[in-house]
């Protein structure tokens, strides 16, 4: 069990083995609280806007839908989704790698959506 008190790095990434293997397995039930204390965890030590925060509420909208819950699982993806969205909306882009040197961005390619439909549907 993790401990609420202080924010120990090495026990959540364990936490989150745990999880990914018992959902992996099909054990929904033992991933299910595992999942739920990590976010409680993840809130309360980098706050409800974090992209781990968004994160783990994405691997809980896929074991609620997995479960059969797509009312919940829609709401708990949705929320994931606003937080990644204010928090890359924050972030200006940025060309440069993160030595200070211009990176070696290429340019991104024109497709057409002619190319991006399969005419075998």
């Amino acid at each position: 069990m993790l401990n609420m008190c202080c924010l120990d790095c090495e026990a959540l990434d364990e936490n989150d083995k745990f999880c990914f293997l018992f959902f992996l397995q099909g054990k929904h039930t033992e991933a299910l609280p595992l999942y739920e204390q990590a976010l409680k965890v993840y809130e309360e030590n980098f706050g409800p806007h974090h992209p781990r925060v968004a994160e783990t509420l994405r691997n809980l909208a896929v074991l609620r839908y997995e479960q059969g819950d797509f009312q919940l699982a829609a709401s708990l993806y949705k929320r994931s989704t606003d937080i990644k969205e204010m928090t890359y909306a924050q972030k200006p882009f940025d060309r440069r790698s993160s030595s200070g040197e211009s990176s070696n961005l290429r340019a991104p390619i024109a497709m057409s959506p002619q190319l991006l439909v399969s005419e075998e549907r």
